[in-house]
């Protein structure tokens, strides 16, 4: 479409010129003279037009859109014949609009100046309060990148034109906990597609996930300047919106389901199934030891509105402590640590092997305990790996091979015994933590070799290996130290005495007086002299004397065998074994040996994991911690960022709300599991139905307790 310009025809239209500084006087009133006002702002209107001579005559040239010529004409001497009053030019409003920009910005100029530059400059600049955790601070260039460039970078930051995210990498110097703050949520992008694809239709290569490449900086949600407890976050749900595909246009409308997902569990974590124990154990003969409520279990803390489970001492050790100590248990209460395996000594001797000593009686097999504090013995690891798969009681044919493997094991465990009597505490540690660092020195060398007694050891070890000593001595100068060969002979000739019978099990042998037999062993025994009247030692026969040898003795009582003895934990022995007893909960011994296999990949490990996870191995640890010993099925996430964590949840308003009516969302299962049923790994319920969007959706709208996404969900990943 085409615009018509305004004519520059002086006879059609009066031109009127934007641009001029001045204009008339009259021009207010509609009534401009047409000449105007000069450049310098004198006014030019003596008349209503400049007349034209044309030979000896004036012409009148006042324009047509003015009335055209006049009826008097100009004057004689070419003056107008209509003269106008001189006026006062006045300046164009475009003129004054100049002239006031011009001063506005002088003003402002030297306004910035001064308070840029002053004393003053840091009072001028500051947006507002910063909130209690920030007012420390006392540099902007702390948290503003473009602050310590001066005005040049001031003027970039203005127009966008620095690195985007230069201000929150500022903001991790003092937050690394969200040292990935340049990804969605701190996590890996892949990560969390892969999270969004389970709930999102899959695309068509199911190899490929969306990716999060959203690059948000801290102040998109977090401001500051404004006071306040804390920097206050947005809690807008159209924010979340603005990046995640799928809105939700609020919780009680159209959030999705609440998935079933595996809870994080620590090693330690309790599987507790309430059902059972409320509608099976509890109505038994335990039922005295039963909790009246929640909170017997449960310490629910008002001023933090964390609820945190009791000690097992309150909460457990009515119905668990004698079954941790193995009160009830058959066989023996403890587990195997130290032993001396069995071998066939009279090979030995035969072989003229250089092993020393070894008791012929014993039979039994190393245990896992040593075999793990031999791990890092090279000379026992090749040994045990060629001789693992013969029967050590049998050794007529060996290979000159297995011949050196089995002197070279005997030796190892003799060292290790002989290293225990030498060097203590620290052998042990070193066994223990292998190759690495030993700790300092402390408690933490007691809990690994569960405060084993010296005295304890050394009556054990001389026992097995009197000779140790000289042994070890013949054998550190290289000298050969043959297998005894009379003692060889002996094991095998000599009958068994009745007082080298085997020990007996603990538990067993205290009723070792028959009806039978009772008379028969008493009257074995010394018989009272009574002194007689006529040596000159009494003067009468004391009747006291007379009872005594008519009366039979009465029977002594058995002393406490070494098993009962340790019934608060400890170490005792039993044969060629040195047992040790749970002293109870979180045994410091066991949590040691399960924090160790926890970090081992020893094959002797795995075996030892698999023994002490047994239903009936000695602390029945995994009785109620079912993954202590086991790895973690779940493997951490490339960022060590756990994306459970992305969702929160507070007892405190809850337990208020609900006035301790725990009932109320946690709804407990009607099915009862059986004795014979084998219980799940993990158990994912604890006893209770699962809770639903709308159990929640009953309290959470709008117009209730709200449903902002920030009541339910963090922005920021925690660590595993």
């Amino acid at each position: 479409m085409k615009y018509s310009l305004q004519s520059s025809n002086y006879k059609e239209t009066d031109y009127e010129r934007p641009n001029p500084e001045w204009v008339c006087g009259r021009h207010h009133l509609g009534q401009p003279c047409r000449r105007g006002p000069d450049p310098h702002g004198g006014c030019q209107g003596h008349g209503a037009c400049d007349p034209v001579k044309r030979g000896d005559r004036w012409f009148c040239t006042r324009p047509d859109i003015a009335g055209g010529p006049c009826s008097t004409g100009p004057l004689p001497d070419g003056g107008c014949g209509q003269p106008i009053p001189p006026c006062v030019p006045l300046r164009s409003h475009r003129a004054l609009l100049r002239r006031i920009s011009w001063k506005g910005v002088g003003v402002a100029i030297a306004l910035l100046t001064v308070l840029l530059f002053g004393w003053w400059r840091l009072d001028f600049l500051n947006p507002g309060e910063l909130s209690p955790p920030h007012a420390v601070i006392r540099k902007c260039s702390a948290c503003h990148s473009a602050f310590d460039g001066g005005l040049p970078h001031w003027f970039l930051a203005a127009i966008g034109k620095t690195l985007p995210g230069k201000d929150s990498d500022l903001c991790l110097m003092c937050h690394p906990r969200v040292a990935q703050a340049q990804w969605a949520h701190n996590m890996n992008p892949k990560v969390l597609g892969a999270a969004a694809m389970k709930g999102t239709t899959p695309p068509k290569d199911p190899t490929t996930h969306p990716l999060a490449t959203a690059s948000p900086s801290c102040s998109v949600c977090h401001r500051e300047h404004t006071g306040g407890v804390k920097a206050p976050v947005i809690r807008d749900a159209l924010l979340c919106n603005s990046c995640h595909q799928t809105t939700i246009a609020g919780f009680s409308t159209d959030h999705p389901n609440f998935q079933k997902t595996r809870r994080k569990r620590e090693r330690s974590s309790i599987d507790f199934d309430h059902a059972a124990h409320f509608n099976r154990h509890f109505q038994g003969k335990l039922k005295e030891h039963a909790p009246t409520g929640c909170n017997g279990c449960h310490d629910y803390r008002p001023n933090t509105g964390l609820l945190a489970h009791t000690d097992f001492t309150t909460a457990c050790s009515a119905c668990h402590v004698d079954q941790i100590r193995g009160d009830f248990k058959a066989g023996f209460k403890g587990f195997p640590v130290l032993s001396v395996p069995g071998l066939d000594t009279q090979a030995m001797a035969t072989q003229g092997m250089d092993t020393g000593e070894w008791p012929g009686m014993a039979d039994g097999e190393l245990t896992l305990f040593m075999r793990l504090l031999l791990r890092d013995d090279p000379t026992f690891n090749d040994a045990w790996n060629r001789l693992q798969n013969r029967d050590l009681l049998t050794l007529e044919t060996l290979s000159p091979e297995e011949k050196k493997a089995l002197t070279a094991m005997v030796w190892s465990i003799k060292g290790f015994f002989k290293a225990l009597l030498t060097d203590g505490h620290t052998a042990w540690a070193k066994r223990f933590y292998g190759n690495g660092e030993l700790p300092a020195i402390g408690d933490v060398f007691g809990e690994i070799n569960g405060g084993l007694g010296v005295d304890t050891l050394r009556t054990a070890v001389q026992g097995w290996f009197p000779n140790l000593d000289r042994e070890w001595e013949l054998h550190s100068q290289g000298l050969p130290v043959p297998y005894p060969t009379n003692l060889a002979a002996a094991s095998q000739t000599d009958p068994p005495k009745k007082e080298e019978k085997g020990l007996p099990a603990p538990g067993q042998g205290e009723d070792l007086l028959t009806d039978e037999a009772e008379d028969s062993l008493l009257d074995d025994g010394p018989k009272i002299q009574v002194p007689k009247v006529e040596e000159g030692l009494l003067d009468t026969q004391p009747e006291e004397a007379n009872a005594a040898v008519t009366e039979k003795t009465a029977p002594p009582s058995p002393p406490m065998d070494d098993e009962a003895w340790t019934r608060g934990g400890g170490w005792y022995r039993a044969g060629y074994l040195l047992y040790y007893r749970p002293s109870g909960h979180n045994d410091p011994f066991l949590r040691s040996w399960v924090d160790l296999l926890g970090r081992l990949p020893d094959p002797a490990a795995q075996q030892l994991r698999t023994v002490l996870s047994d239903k009936n191995a000695p602390g029945v640890c995994e009785k109620c911690h079912r993954e202590l010993l086991k790895h973690r099925e779940e493997p951490l996430h490339d960022d060590g960022l756990d994306i459970r964590s992305l969702t929160r949840f507070s007892h405190k308003p809850h337990v208020n709300a609900l006035r301790n009516n725990c009932q109320e969302c946690h709804r407990m299962e009607t099915t009862i599991p059986s004795d014979t049923a084998s219980p799940p790994i993990v158990s994912q319920t604890q006893g209770f139905t699962a809770i639903t969007r709308e159990s929640c959706v009953a309290c959470h709208s709008r117009d209730k307790a709200g449903e902002d996404c920030l009541q339910c969900h963090n922005y920021h990943a925690r660590p595993q």
